[in-house]
């Protein structure tokens, strides 16, 4: 726990050698870009910072670097004379564009904490300053450090818009939305002729994301430093849980013991690795492109299907449900068989039957599979987790990358690595001649309380925040400030309980981009030559992957099993199979996606769904809410009928609801976009108007029905509107001067935000699947 005190007024907390400025900068910057010669030119035009209750705004990156200089001077930041490192953060939301024009300016303008040789400075007792950068790859920045300024990502730290956020928070000042023309190319030295509009929205914005920052940390009492009680807070949204799980693991012996006793091994990890897969998402072949409504007949490959009516379900807290009751390898891990080894080797009927007791990860050869039934309309095989030559096939077929039918020539072959719940559901579907290699088998055990009992908190926490939020929504109005202060402590709820899976989740093996002062970007450390022979490749691959899982079980902070993660998404899969197989049928699902399923309902089918859902309930897990309530996880919920339901492939399909409310998702088009302004509220236009109301981007129809405008969505529609960005970046790896009209432009590089010129629909090839195979 740290010590708080003051310094000029403003407040530090010492802690372990570094003092922290408890009170965080946010900076926001505007950009403006032109094209000379075929070239994009692209510079910051103004850029805004709030620290505490001071405000500035800048002309360019100089003089912003200049009001830093002003505050290491005055505030001594950097190493003190006793050794401690002093420092101050700024947020930045979307850290990744605004430091792409940044960083080329902090380098040449602010300090840095190397020596005359580019080594790390040390403090006294010889141990390097941490610097402290972190990013996901070239562009995803989620932390930058420059001497004793850190630079952190709010985006990260909150998964949403810096406008939801501020609305989530209920703060004072919103992101004004639509007000900014990104179109008008402006200039550092004309900061002087913005507009009113322009300064109130370039100040909205960072008082926005004050606000907002502020307000998270209150409500989860935290700071940028630990003190009086505060915690830390995180760096990405994850890291809540993470800091949670690590208080509730970390100083538990017992499952340390267990954490310990279950370390995986290299080439363990590479198998979890390798049969690591996320959510079922899939659309019925059968019904793909056509229109789906009520009172009409189609054909399932060989059947006749009448539609009388369609559903939809959601799984409830789905990924959370599985880690309260299912059961995980956790412990030590055996070989089970060896192909090297071992004479008899076990079918695939042996493998499958061994779990409940244990779970088994087996790596498989391949020499040929074929879908058992072409009246299978979901298949499960993935053609991504094949490991194969493509020279070797003889032939193959796939429904949107899963595999109908896959033969390899004379003795060749695919691997793949799968746990025993997968392969479970592959050995129902396919007929498969194989070769087990390997398998390696561990005893389950219930997740231990030092996890469950956090899944609990957030379970609960999400289900009490809802109630409360519903009852200041009837005491005071949804948008009273009772009701907006219960629903941003819903949001952070759901975010927590939403974000405990990714933890399981995160690979233990991740590169670690470094960044290049004489290049000035993010790099990537090569961990194979281009000229290495594919064994080579694959042989440091595995280096890295052994190395890394070594390092991570010697630190004494690390308490995460990453087979948590591949069996969660492993059993979810699973349940969804089962609904579908012993409910639904394969000739009434529509469309799966990793947590629903839309399909043709009947009486029968709806009675199945309900005894199952009976039967689960029995022996679900629950909390008891605040109000004395029971609230249960692991339940197959009703959702509002449908007359209508069309998809063309994964994460593209939409609906029309027996209230007539039209809705689409599709991955990679924007679900609104902004087209004027209404005084001071933006004029959106949702995808689902542009399909029934626009031809060619043109308004056309105002009489166009629901269904009607459902049946646009086909293979090559084109989005006109609703069509999201492109990001170019542009990177010179050194501030340029340019002379555009008359304007001295100094710039680094940065990034250009532009909108495609239409956002074409994913193509999708119908098979005729009886001729295929």
């Amino acid at each position: 726990m740290g010590r708080l005190f003051y310094y000029k007024g403003m407040p530090f907390v010492a802690d372990y050698g570094v003092q922290t400025c408890i009170e965080p900068i946010c900076l926001d910057c505007e950009t403006s870009f032109t094209n000379i010669n075929g070239d994009y030119v692209t510079w910051i035009t103004s850029a805004q910072v709030v620290w505490g209750n001071d405000y500035f705004i800048f002309g360019n990156a100089k003089d912003l670097c200049d009001w830093y200089n002003s505050i290491v001077k005055k505030y001594k930041l950097g190493l003190t004379s006793k050794g401690s490192l002093r420092r101050v953060i700024t947020y930045i939301h979307n850290a990744k564009f605004d430091l792409s024009f940044l960083i080329p300016f902090f380098k040449a303008f602010l300090p840095d904490l190397v020596d005359d040789h580019g080594e790390p400075l040390t403090n006294e007792k010889g141990r390097p300053i941490v610097l402290g950068t972190l990013t996901l790859d070239e562009h995803e920045i989620i932390q930058y450090a420059q001497g004793c300024f850190l630079f952190r990502c709010s985006a990260k730290l909150t998964n949403k818009s810096l406008e939801k956020w501020g609305k989530d928070m209920n703060v004072k000042h919103k992101k004004k939305v639509g007000f900014y023309d990104y179109n008008k190319v402006r200039y550092p030295d004309e900061i002087d002729k913005l507009s009113d509009k322009e300064l109130e929205y370039d100040k909205d914005d960072v008082l926005c994301l004050q606000e907002s920052l502020k307000k998270q940390m209150l409500l989860n009492n935290e700071a940028l430093a630990s003190y009086n009680g505060k915690r830390v807070i995180p760096l990405t949204s994850t890291g809540y849980v993470r800091r949670d799980l690590a208080e509730s693991c970390l100083n538990s012996p017992d499952y340390m013991s267990i954490f310990k006793e279950s370390m995986l091994t290299g080439e363990l990890y590479h198998a979890c690795l390798s049969a690591y897969s996320g959510g079922y998402t899939h659309n019925n072949r059968f019904y793909a492109n056509k229109l789906i409504t009520i009172g009409k007949t189609y054909k399932c490959n060989n059947k006749t299907v009448k539609v009388d009516a369609i559903a939809h379900r959601d799984f409830t807290s789905f990924y959370p449900s599985q880690m309260k009751k299912m059961r995980y390898p956790l412990g030590k891990w055996f070989v089970y068989y060896d192909i090297e080894k071992y004479d008899v080797a076990p079918t695939l009927d042996e493998i499958v039957n061994l779990y409940p007791v244990q779970s088994a990860l087996v790596y498989l050869r391949i020499h040929k599979a074929v879908l058992s039934d072409l009246n299978i309309t979901m298949p499960f095989m993935q053609d991504c987790k094949l490991i194969y030559d493509r020279c070797d096939l003889k032939r193959k077929t796939c429904d949107n990358g899963r595999i109908i039918y896959i033969e390899f020539k004379d003795d060749k072959y695919c691997d793949v690595y799968l746990d025993n719940v997968t392969l479970s559901i592959l050995n129902e579907q396919y007929e498969i001649d194989y070769q087990v290699l390997k398998v390696w088998t561990c005893a389950n055990i219930p997740l231990p309380k030092e996890i469950t009992n956090i899944i609990d908190k957030y379970f609960k926490g999400k289900s009490d925040k809802k109630n409360e939020w519903k009852k200041a929504v009837e005491l005071y109005g949804e948008m009273s400030e009772q009701a907006q202060d219960k629903a941003s402590q819903l949001a952070i709820q759901k975010s927590l309980l939403n974000s405990i899976y990714g933890v399981f989740a995160t690979r233990i093996a991740r590169e670690n981009w470094q960044f290049n002062p004489k290049t000035l970007k993010f790099e990537l450390p090569a961990l194979y030559d281009l000229n290495d022979s594919k064994e080579e490749i694959a042989n440091k691959i595995l280096q890295f992957e052994y190395e890394a899982v070594e390092h991570y079980y010697e630190s004494n902070k690390t308490y995460v099993p990453y087979v948590v993660g591949v069996f969660t998404t492993s059993f979810a899969r699973k349940q969804l199979y089962d609904f579908v197989t012993k409910c639904i049928g394969y000739e009434h699902i529509l469309y799966c996606d990793t947590d629903s399923a839309y399909y043709i309902s009947t009486p029968e089918i709806e009675q199945h769904i309900d005894e199952m859902n009976k039967k689960n309930r029995k022996k679900a897990p629950y909390v008891v809410l605040d109000n004395g309530k029971k609230e249960f996880y692991d339940y197959f919920d009703k959702e509002t009928d449908l007359k209508a339901f069309k998809g063309l492939h994964a994460k593209c399909y939409g609906y029309v609801n027996v209230n007539d409310e039209f809705k689409v998702t599709i991955a990679g088009v924007p679900a609104k976009t902004i087209t004027g302004m209404d005084g001071d509220k933006p004029i959106y236009l949702t995808r689902e108007d542009e399909l029934r109301y626009y031809e060619d981007g043109i308004r056309v129809c105002t009489e166009c029905s629901t269904i009607d405008a459902l049946d646009k969505l086909q293979e090559g529609y084109v989005f006109h509107i609703n069509k999201g960005m492109t990001a170019k970046y542009i990177n010179y790896g050194k501030l340029k001067t340019f002379n555009i009209d008359g304007h001295k432009i100094i710039t680094g590089g940065g990034c250009i935000l532009r909108p495609p010129k239409e956002k074409n629909l994913k193509e999708f090839k119908i098979l005729d699947f009886n001729n295929e195979i």
